[in-house]
């Protein structure tokens, strides 16, 4: 069992399309999208809400062996002053700016993307540390997962929207759009590597 969780239904709608999904009845907040082995939350921007969505799928997984089988995904768009826009990354640590809980990820497959921290932040920022990824979700869903599932069964992977040649500021709806699909092909890969876990 694949769970994906991203903030935007953009960042979902290769997922969505790849395994052939179907949405959920309307909720009062996100969206969940569902098909044969893979559940799809899009949860909106922040880790609280990264948090609730994550919970909200946890529940959907009413069998406890289904649960425990599940793979973990959080994809979406960060800011790193260390990766050219369009790069994708892949946790090998998430922190939370604000909390200071970390948590180790040792996937359990290979993707090849270069490993970083990953810093989940409360809002957007121009100020990147060197090696880690800023993001907003991350540990809301690594939060709500702790105690359900090992270090193995988690991933969180980003693809790089911003950096100090390409300020957040400048980031609108519609360049992050014209990013994500220009950049397609490499989610597109990802879903590759997933659909061959999922065989």
């Amino acid at each position: 069992m694949l769970v994906v969780l991203t903030a935007f239904l953009p960042e979902a709608r290769p997922f969505i399309e790849s395994f052939g999904l179907h949405e959920q009845p309307r909720r009062s907040e996100g969206k969940v999208f569902f098909g044969p082995g893979v559940l799809l939350g899009v949860c909106g921007q922040g880790r609280r809400r990264a948090a609730g969505m994550t919970r909200l799928l946890i529940d959907q997984l009413h069998d406890r062996i289904v649960r425990k089988d599940a793979c973990w995904l959080n994809f979406g768009i960060a800011g790193s002053g260390s990766h050219d826009v369009g790069t994708m990354i892949i946790a090998h640590e998430v922190r939370d700016a604000d909390s200071g809980e970390q948590w180790c990820l040792q996937p359990s497959f290979e993707t090849g993307y270069p490993a970083s921290t990953v810093l989940t932040v409360s809002s957007p920022t121009d100020t990147y540390e060197t090696g880690t990824v800023h993001e907003m979700e991350a540990s809301g869903m690594m939060s709500a997962l702790s105690g359900q599932i090992g270090r193995a069964d988690a991933m969180v992977i980003k693809m790089i929207s911003d950096g100090p040649g390409y300020p957040i500021q400048d980031l609108s709806v519609d360049v992050a759009l014209s990013l994500l699909k220009r950049h397609r092909f490499r989610i597109e890969e990802l879903i590759a590597v997933l659909l061959t876990r999922l065989q």
